[in-house]
């Protein structure tokens, strides 16, 4: 019987090969998931921003025509335009898609994780191809909803969804991983943009309707004082409601979301240089001290951002 001898040199070699080749799977692991977790809790701040911006509209209308004592309906009775009772800022179709949008990337991040991390990546190609499916799907939504701001998204949600699909057929490892963020960026990149504009015009909106409630508000309390016939009890009651809208109306200013996508932004960008230079040994953890910080300024935003709700 022959016996196989291995010089012990061959064997040391080998066992670095497997090394580097375990280390090479598990450097996109910690990042990305870092990453993903960022995104999670960015999409809820983001979805507040949204949602809350409908009610907000209603509670200045109606804060609006208590002030001035003028009538409320579903129709402005100049303009004939519907109000805020029956008509939404952002419909929540909207909302919705571009949560879908900043899901979507979270779970980008966890496919990418995934693929890095695999032993087996031609078991991963299915993940990709759904996740790639659901970003035509979202794409498709976009286009449909009409108007120039939803389909403007089409464009690169669809872009990101091509990629995804042609990934699925070639998923490979790091290297494939570094080859997919360096095509996606400038998708991804146009994404984020898209949704800084938005959320830009959402800020202001937030800002201009406190504005213009503190100073109805303020208009009010001075005409009650020249007419010389409230209480102690009435006017402590309207300098809270003014202190109130004041304190959201700073937190606003303070606070702008665009701030928040800016951060995702620079997250996935570290995660671009990240990918040029992925077999770097000091490079993942650049990375996770830059994901790290970001993660910190989401929780951080998140804290401040609960003060901008709307004043009942």
């Amino acid at each position: 019987m022959n016996r196989l001898n291995l010089n012990p040199k061959v064997i040391l070699s080998l066992l670095c090969i497997l090394a580097l080749s375990a280390c090479a799977r598990a450097q996109f692991k910690e990042p990305i998931a870092k990453y993903q977790e960022s995104v999670a809790k960015a999409t809820g701040v983001v979805g507040a921003y949204y949602t809350d911006i409908n009610q907000v509209e209603r509670d200045s209308y109606l804060a609006k025509a208590a002030v001035r004592g003028e009538p409320v309906g579903e129709s402005d009775p100049v303009s004939k335009h519907p109000t805020p009772l029956v008509y939404s800022y952002y419909p929540q179709q909207d909302i919705k898609l571009r949560l879908d949008l900043l899901k979507g990337f979270g779970v980008l991040g966890q496919r990418l994780a995934e693929l890095a991390n695999s032993g087996a990546p031609e078991a991963i190609g299915p993940s990709f191809a759904a996740l790639g499916t659901q970003f035509d799907s979202l794409a498709k939504a976009f286009e449909q909803a009409g108007g120039a701001t939803n389909t403007s998204y089409f464009g690169p949600v669809s872009g990101i969804a091509a990629l995804l699909l042609g990934e699925a057929a070639q998923a490979g490892r790091d290297a494939t991983v570094a080859q997919f963020i360096k095509d996606s960026k400038p998708k991804v990149d146009a994404a984020f943009d898209l949704l800084k504009t938005d959320l830009k015009n959402i800020s202001e909106r937030y800002v201009d309707m406190y504005y213009n409630r503190l100073t109805d508000l303020c208009g009010n309390y001075n005409d009650s004082l020249r007419g010389g016939r409230t209480s102690y009890k009435s006017r402590t009651v309207l300098l809270a409601e003014i202190n109130a809208v004041a304190r959201v109306l700073e937190s606003a200013r303070m606070n702008n979301p665009v701030e928040l996508v800016n951060a995702m932004q620079d997250a996935y960008n570290e995660l671009y240089k990240y990918s040029l230079s992925y077999n770097k040994v000091d490079s993942p953890a650049k990375f996770v001290s830059a994901v790290n910080a970001a993660s910190a300024f989401v929780s951080s935003f998140a804290e401040q951002a609960v003060k901008i709700k709307p004043v009942q």
